[in-house]
């Protein structure tokens, strides 16, 4: 079998919760056959069959003398270890999983970079948004769009992907169900200000797709095709780099932003963890980024 067709059937079964995850999980487990391959001159079929424990230690050297860190090194395994589980319970090899004995990259004394912003950083960000530039296409549309994405993931924690896969009608509503990761469901309230920004962009996003070239989907391209979570860190990184945001800015870190910004201003993590959907409060305390600012986005 070619590989992409074990890398789609990968992906439907085992990632199919999150489409950040499946497509990290892909890149990932595509990298791994495509190097193993060269190096041993195999076919797509020999590697499922004849993967053992040193072609993934070979592997996780060619990582750390790329210079990942211990964090990424170790989801690259768990990404690989993901997709050799599959093959064995798919009766695609006979095999164990060449993974289970490997030792994950020791973490400890390393410090993950996290960043966050500031209240002062946030509103510069909404304010950069807002700024036309000479190439801009659909100026309006872009700025309400991404005004509004933003507001969502720094004040009720959505990950991009759960925003991505919101429709224009569940705002119909004040409280809105989201199924997130894992399969959970939890709801986060429609506060004024996210309405506000809301029908300013549905008012400009009529507009700009009066041609009938729309989606049930809220966050569009400017063509009205579905947007991937790559063009919003993509433009976050534009937006940072014009306000002088000299951080590594992605969506996720607007997430973390929002639980920093809560248990600050001294919401219990029990809360925190219900609205960020996570089941252990652990989880979010990891991402408390504890500086003595005071924040106060939105006012809530």
């Amino acid at each position: 079998m070619e590989m992409n067709n074990y890398l789609s059937e990968f992906i439907m079964f085992y990632c199919k919760d999150s489409k950040e995850t499946a497509s990290n999980y892909r890149r990932v487990s595509k990298e791994f056959c495509e190097y193993t391959m060269e190096q041993r001159g195999w076919s797509m079929d020999e590697l499922v069959a004849n993967t053992n424990k040193r072609d993934i230690l070979m592997y996780i050297q060619t990582l750390e003398e790329r210079g990942l860190s211990p964090h990424s090194i170790n989801f690259y395994i768990s990404a690989v270890s993901t997709f050799f589980k599959y093959l064995v319970e798919f009766d695609y090899r006979d095999k164990t999983n060449p993974c289970d004995t490997v030792q994950r990259v020791s973490t400890q004394g390393v410090e993950q970079k996290q960043e966050y912003l500031t209240e002062d950083e946030y509103t510069n960000l909404l304010q950069a948004i807002k700024v036309r530039t000479a190439k801009a296409r659909k100026f309006e549309f872009t700025s309400a769009r991404d005004t509004l994405l933003v507001t969502l993931n720094l004040t009720v924690g959505l990950r991009c992907s759960e925003a991505l896969n919101l429709t224009v009608e569940q705002f119909n509503s004040d409280v809105i169900s989201i199924i997130g990761k894992g399969g959970k469901l939890r709801k986060f309230k429609v506060t004024d200000e996210i309405r506000a920004r809301f029908n300013e962009y549905m008012e400009v996003r009529d507009q700009a797709f009066n041609d009938g070239e729309d989606s049930e989907l809220l966050f569009v391209s400017v063509t009205g095709k579905e947007l991937h979570v790559k063009d919003i860190n993509k433009n976050l990184k534009k937006y940072c780099e014009r306000c002088g945001i000299d951080k590594d800015i992605t969506s996720h870190c607007l997430r973390r932003s929002c639980a920093t910004h809560y248990l600050q201003e001294g919401i219990p993590v029990a809360q925190v963890s219900r609205l960020l959907g996570h089941s252990n409060p652990q989880t979010t305390m990891r991402y408390y980024k504890a500086d003595g600012t005071d924040f106060d986005f939105l006012g809530l």
